[in-house]
């Protein structure tokens, strides 16, 4: 597995490294020490791919510990299966009136009953604890698993998601084709989209549950998208996992599952026409919209370099992801890029620090140093003149919405990945 390699440093000032671990600290007193929450009090729960990104930005500023408590949390609420939900309440009644995810979820239920991206591979391996590797490797290698058990309904080697906040990209485009939308009107358009999307999410989600999540079932619904992004970040999180297994068998046992779904994804995902990687539509048919999770390809360790060459085209383009402010979650020349969150919804157009450095991760392990460097330094610029905000309007570097949100102080990171 080629991973990131020696390369010139770049630098964090140190008042982004000062003012993270503010608000880390701050976020994380507001539960009571008991995690990091997202934002207080927008985001008041626990998410679970937060909690990783949060746990990887407090072990480069030296607070392990925290970090450690972020990861223990998370299984607390683990099933015999291995699935993690995607949100731990902090209890029944912390409620922001603005998290309007509580809404969908019963009352007496202290979790939501989807999961998220896998990202604890990745905050395993920030946080570089032998000790506590061995504590929880069990228990992550388990909720790997099971997606490849229970979410790859068709045995094709690829992960299905049956609803877009399992992506953690909540209105990502790729999903528009299942909930009706109104362009066109101003603001009685946005305002319809925004109550058609809530509705779409709040009636799927319940129409799950009441199906007890059986897979079996849910998969026989409509909503069933092989997400680029989210099968990248699993392969790349085994292969991760891979390399903090103590012996050699299972050190090959979690490669050869890496490889299966790396391979279903250079296989079936790519389009050799428009040299593009598109997710891909129940019936296996690409999803032609471009967004950020088409540029994901680039984690995949054994990628083609013409593929990931093609890839990188599309994000040194500026009439895609190349704006002033790299990487828009949807490219700048499709229709429903949002660049100004005009339509309230998120994931169509502004920039988040997440996948940029998801992406710096990919760049250097295919040796775009330069563009690498490039999109880490203009994030580092843009977190240090705007603070950390939930994203960003790509054109201009503005902080938009959340203020004091805890992923975007992975930007403390960004140069530890050069190294």
């Amino acid at each position: 597995m080629r991973d990131e390699v020696m390369h010139m440093n770049i630098f964090v000032p140190d008042s982004v490294k000062n003012n993270a671990r503010e608000v880390l600290l701050k976020n994380l007193a507001a539960t009571g020490g008991k995690y990091v929450c997202p934002s207080w009090p927008r985001y008041p729960h626990q998410w679970l791919w937060d909690s990783c990104f949060h746990a990887i930005a407090l072990s480069r500023l030296e607070l392990k510990d925290a970090a450690k408590n972020e990861i223990r949390r998370l299984f607390t609420f683990q099933q015999e299966n291995g699935f993690i939900p995607h949100i731990q309440y902090v209890s029944k009644r912390a409620q922001s009136p603005l998290a309007a995810e509580r809404f969908f979820y019963p009352h007496w239920k202290h979790h939501s009953s989807h999961t998220q991206p896998p990202v604890l591979a990745r905050a395993l391996l920030a946080i570089q604890d032998p000790d506590f590797t061995r504590e929880v490797f069990g228990k992550v290698k388990k909720f790997f698993l099971y997606f490849i058990e229970f979410q790859d309904p068709d045995r094709d080697g690829l992960i299905s998601n049956f609803i877009p906040t399992e992506t953690g990209r909540d209105a990502t485009p790729e999903y528009d084709r299942f909930y009706p939308r109104l362009q066109g009107w101003g603001t009685t358009g946005r305002l319809f989209n925004m109550a058609a999307y809530f509705f779409f999410l709040s009636l799927t989600e319940a129409k799950y549950r009441l199906m007890g999540w059986d897979i079996a079932r849910v998969s026989q619904s409509r909503v069933d998208v092989e997400d680029l992004m989210f099968n990248s970040i699993w392969v790349d999180g085994m292969y991760v996992l891979s390399t903090l297994a103590e012996s050699q068998d299972e050190k090959m046992e979690l490669q050869g599952y890496a490889k299966r779904v790396e391979d279903a994804i250079i296989q079936k995902c790519w389009d050799e026409k428009s040299r593009t990687f598109w997710s891909l539509a129940k019936d296996n048919s690409f999803i032609k919209v471009m967004t950020v999770s088409n540029l994901f390809p680039l984690l995949l360790p054994r990628l083609p370099h013409g593929r990931a060459e093609s890839i990188v085209n599309a994000l040194r383009d500026p009439n895609k992801f190349w704006t002033p402010y790299p990487i828009p979650s949807v490219a700048r020349d499709e229709q429903v890029f949002d660049a100004d969150y005009r339509e309230k919804l998120l994931w169509r157009g502004p920039t988040w620090v997440n996948t940029n450095w998801y992406l710096v991760i990919g760049l250097l392990r295919h040796g775009f140093t330069n563009e690498a460097r490039e999109l880490a330094e203009r994030t580092v610029t843009m977190v240090e003149r705007e603070g950390f905000r939930e994203f960003y309007q790509p054109f201009t570097g503005k902080g938009m919405r959340v203020k004091n949100f805890g992923w975007s102080t992975l930007a403390v990171t960004f140069d530890s990945l050069f190294t």
